[in-house]
């Protein structure tokens, strides 16, 4: 692995055991309790908005050409995820 995440599935993976860690590693009112928690339901809700991957093809295979023109929602919200996760570094 060079570092980067290939699919979803495995960032998915991966927060859930850092949610499981913290969890079982510190008391329920512990900020990073608190934090993990919160973290957890805002992932489980953007998770779900997440568009299936897109898989690329050559142009003579698509009739219609151009890529998928996925919701500026879902964008943000993964933007969204992406700063909730960089604030939590910080603190």
């Amino acid at each position: 692995m060079d570092g980067e995440y290939d699919d979803i599935s495995q960032v998915d993976s991966d927060l859930k055991l850092m949610f499981s860690n913290a969890l079982k590693y510190n008391a329920a009112q512990d900020p990073v309790a608190i934090a993990a928690t919160q973290f957890q339901q805002l992932w489980a809700e953007k998770l779900r908005s997440v568009p299936p991957k897109y898989v690329s093809r050559d142009s003579s295979e698509d009739p219609i050409g151009g890529t998928p023109d996925y919701d500026s929602e879902d964008e943000h919200g993964m933007f969204s995820v992406h700063n909730y996760c960089n604030k939590l570094m910080i603190r």
